[in-house]
């Protein structure tokens, strides 16, 4: 069938007793590229943290305020590296799979194209 109508299901409404569709494939794509983004950047911000951290040494500082400096900006770098390239992906994705989808199920290197000009424009990456 038409593959648009593929995605309309997933924001139909179910009424009461009537058997649940399964998920859209575009959308449980969609969702893994999403997390392996979020998780990318936050394995970024720990490594950016760890790296500014070095460089930021004092040894006057004790131990324990090193370890705290070095855990809170870790966290910090991580959520943030999470958020940035995670939300990244996620337009990037949704894009393409959303061209892909709209054009008929066609696997192209326009799509790409597209995702990348919308993202770069929405994210000024």
């Amino acid at each position: 069938g038409d593959s648009r109508s593929t995605m309309d299901v997933a924001f139909r409404r179910v009424k009461p007793g009537e058997e649940i569709p399964p998920r859209p494939k575009e959308l449980d794509a969609w969702a893994a590229d999403t997390a392996t983004g979020t998780m990318a950047g936050m394995v970024y911000g720990v490594m950016r943290a760890r790296a500014a951290e070095a460089r930021a040494f004092d040894p006057e500082l004790a131990d324990i305020v090193r370890r705290r400096n070095l855990w809170m900006r870790s966290v910090h770098e991580a959520t943030m590296g999470g958020v940035r390239f995670g939300s990244f992906v996620a337009v990037f994705s949704a894009v393409q799979l959303g061209s892909q989808s709209y054009r008929g199920d066609i696997r192209d290197m326009w799509n790409t194209v597209a995702a990348g000009a919308i993202t770069a424009g929405a994210t000024r990456f």
